[in-house]
């Protein structure tokens, strides 16, 4: 008789420990991370967030919702160095899932404003600024360049684009038969006034009101086989800011 109730009590036990075991999560998501300028954007296990110019990326405190139960290291409301990307582990609740996420924040590297050249003419120089342009961002890899972001101007005829600014970016712009390159050489702008042409670097003489103008990319003072691009150069330069006009034509 002893005997049957120990065997009863230790099922018993066994039983509500079970039990109480399936009942604790098993999930370890990052539901939500944001900062005080905006949420994180997660998709695979890598997140990414857009700040504004002036943040201090080594003194970032996240706000992290994980799943229910759930734990993440390091924790939620800790200030953190985001200068370069962070790793985050969240651990579910009943200990037996853990899920990395590597979180990195982008700061703004240009701000572009396109304009079309398809239409100066000498009587009527101006360029029309152009909504919905595409802008193409390329970064190299394996000593090729691939294509990792599509951007469209809006209304104004700009866009900002964020990124890494220790790194190099190419870029091709266009809408329709638009381009930014002509006869393989990256157009500059287009010449509007006398002085515009006055500090065009290459034969002057050649360069008239409405004409384009295009970029002398070695310096030399001509246009040649050197010069050629089929991609804008895109870096972030603290001394010349943020602005960077783009112009395409037909």
């Amino acid at each position: 008789m002893k005997s049957s109730i120990l065997i009863s009590l230790a099922c018993f036990v066994f039983f509500c420990s079970c039990s109480k075991d399936s009942e604790l999560n098993s999930e370890a998501e990052i539901i939500k991370m944001n900062f005080a300028f905006g949420e994180v954007y997660i998709n695979n296990e890598k997140g990414t967030a857009n700040a504004p110019d002036n943040t201090n990326l080594k003194q970032l405190i996240p706000n992290i919702e994980v799943s229910k139960g759930a734990t993440v290291y390091p924790p939620s409301g800790t200030m953190l160095d985001f200068s370069e990307t962070v790793d985050f582990t969240v651990t579910s609740e009943d200990k037996k899932v853990q899920n990395y996420f590597s979180i990195s924040i982008n700061l703004p590297i240009a701000e572009f404003k396109v304009y079309d050249c398809t239409a100066c003419t000498n009587a009527n120089p101006s360029p029309t600024i152009v909504a919905g342009a595409k802008i193409e961002i390329f970064k190299e890899e394996n000593q090729e360049n691939v294509k990792i972001l599509e951007l469209f101007t809006d209304n104004n005829g700009e866009i900002t684009f964020y990124g890494d600014r220790t790194k190099l970016y190419y870029a091709i712009v266009s809408k329709g038969n638009a381009q930014c390159t002509k006869d393989g050489y990256l157009i500059r702008g287009v010449a509007q006034t006398q002085e515009d042409i006055y500090n065009c670097s290459y034969y002057m003489n050649d360069v008239e009101i409405g004409d384009l103008i295009y970029w002398d990319l070695n310096g030399d003072g001509r246009l040649d086989n050197q010069d050629h691009s089929d991609y804008l150069h895109i870096s972030y330069d603290e001394y010349y800011g943020l602005d960077n006009n783009v112009y395409i034509t037909e």
